[in-house]
């Protein structure tokens, strides 16, 4: 999985391209269960073809956590439960014997197993979100975007939010203005008529 990071003021829009476009949407779903986001956020996808795809969303700050914070501490539960759970899926025998040798239960193993292992999940949650490469052609708009390739209009919450490098190979990041001053907009409706 490739992670992008695209800042907006204080939100984050986070990027995943991956060629697994159902791993796309577990990490989705690993974010929303560790905190980085809401019931309410969208899985947005720039383009999603058969076994694979590019999707992004977006990570608002709350009252007590900024969004760069609840992204690091998602990605750090994400990562530590993972790797604990493989600890766990060992030999049944093995399992057993380490419990009763320790005398403590199935949980009280997880638990020791999460506690021991988060300062190095920390770190290396941090290192992956300062190591992020910028993404930079999420443009905001305020009405929806008709996209040629597949032939729709992006509108509703996230419409104001879309990937300009997906447009034409002619349309990149330098035309962004072109893009908010309509006339790029106003040029796809003549298209589409």
């Amino acid at each position: 999985m490739k992670y992008m990071i695209q800042y907006f003021g204080c939100m984050k829009f986070l990027v995943m391209i991956n060629h697994d476009d159902e791993e796309i949407r577990q990490t989705f779903n690993s974010f929303f269960h560790h905190g980085a986001i809401g019931a309410d956020s969208e899985l947005n996808w720039v383009y999603e073809v058969n076994g694979g795809g590019k999707a992004f969303f977006l990570v608002h700050n709350d009252y007590v956590n900024s969004a760069k914070d609840k992204l690091i501490h998602a990605y750090k539960m994400m990562k530590l439960y993972k790797y604990v759970n493989e600890k766990l899926s060992i030999d049944k025998d093995a399992l057993t014997s380490i419990l009763d040798y320790y005398n403590i239960t199935d949980a009280e193993y997880d638990d020791y197993l999460c506690e021991f292992y988060k300062p190095f999940f920390e770190a290396k949650a941090q290192h992956w979100y300062d190591s992020l490469e910028r993404h930079t052609s999420l443009v905001y708009r305020r009405s929806g975007i008709y996209d040629p390739m597949s032939k729709t209009w992006f509108s509703g919450k996230y419409a104001s939010y879309y990937d300009i490098g997906v447009l034409s190979g002619g349309i990149g990041e330098h035309d962004i203005k072109s893009v908010k001053d309509r006339q790029y907009v106003e040029h796809l409706e003549e298209v589409m008529e």
